[in-house]
């Protein structure tokens, strides 16, 4: 188990090192998009009104140092507007690694929520789909019964 875990911590070393391919899409798990569309805390349909980076300063630091930061630390921010709710709960902003995501364009945002700030779309942790291309998972969630919540005494 030792030596299975140690490899697997190389390798991602030498792939952040040595390709422009996040260390983390070699150890994470992408669950179908049916699971993450059931189990994700947000599922909403927005436009992007604006995207600005999150690590400013750790990106000026990795540039001064000639790194690429587009490995696995470059991260957005996704300014929401004109959101609409399929399922879950409402965000006006999503964290992203997504440099294609630009402001204008309106996806099908399928986020989870990472134990601080806003939910999360990555590699590893939910989908964004263009919105004209998501007519079907919209229908297939509109069928869907809202998960029942907790009721609070």
């Amino acid at each position: 188990m030792r030596l299975r875990r140690a490899f697997v911590g190389w390798v991602t070393v030498a792939a952040t090192l040595t390709t422009s391919v996040p260390a983390s899409a070699l150890t994470c798990f992408r669950p179908p998009i049916e699971h993450a569309a059931l189990t994700a805390d947000s599922v909403i349909e927005a436009t992007i009104a604006a995207r600005r980076p999150v690590h400013r300063v750790l990106n000026a630091v990795l540039a001064w140092f000639d790194r690429s930061t587009s490995l696995q630390f470059e991260r957005f921010e996704l300014v929401l507007d004109d959101v609409q709710v399929l399922r879950g709960s409402a965000a006006q902003a999503i964290q992203t690694h997504y440099e294609y995501l630009e402001p204008g364009g309106r996806y099908v945002f399928i986020a989870k929520r990472r134990w601080f700030g806003p939910p999360s779309v990555s590699l590893c942790r939910g989908y964004a789909i263009e919105a004209a291309q998501a007519a079907q998972l919209k229908a297939w969630l509109a069928m869907l019964p809202e998960p029942r919540r907790a009721e609070r005494p």
